[in-house]
């Protein structure tokens, strides 16, 4: 294949590599994984991962994600779609993401009552949760108010 040759690849960009892994961490991938390993390293409260639809920012959080997941037992890192969220979805979509369970009878207050018992209870055994919020672009205008 003379385009990996071309583009001075190791392997194609499109096939799952030998560890399992089917994210192509080319330099920029490298740079974001080092400035989010220093984001949450760092303990910053806001990092933003921008670019146009369809370069992979999304898979990006997912493997950022699961590499620091795997690898820091006391940390968990959540990737939580706000894609078309609003005021009312949002508490739900987070405790859904924190707690693993798709529960949608709660109440928007009742919900940010147990997002702030979970992070509450992490925080109290030494643990640290990281949320990684997704597609905040394509949420309704009241969701930045919330």
């Amino acid at each position: 294949m003379s385009y990996l040759r071309y583009w001075k690849l190791p392997r194609s960009p499109f096939s799952i590599s030998a560890t399992g892994k089917g994210v192509f961490t080319g330099g920029t991938v490298e740079e974001a994984l080092a400035r989010s390993e220093f984001l949450v390293t760092q303990e910053k409260r806001l990092g933003l991962v921008i670019g146009p639809s369809g370069v992979g920012k999304s898979t990006f959080l997912t493997h950022f994600a699961k590499i620091r997941n795997a690898c820091k037992p006391m940390e968990k890192l959540v990737v939580i779609n706000l894609r078309c969220a609003n005021r009312e979805t949002v508490p739900s979509r987070i405790l859904n993401g924190l707690s693993g369970f798709q529960d949608e009878s709660n109440s928007t207050t009742d919900c940010w009552s147990k997002i702030n018992d979970q992070l509450f209870a992490q925080s109290a055994i030494g643990h640290r949760t990281v949320l990684l919020l997704d597609n905040v672009d394509a949420t309704n205008e009241d969701v930045y108010q919330a």
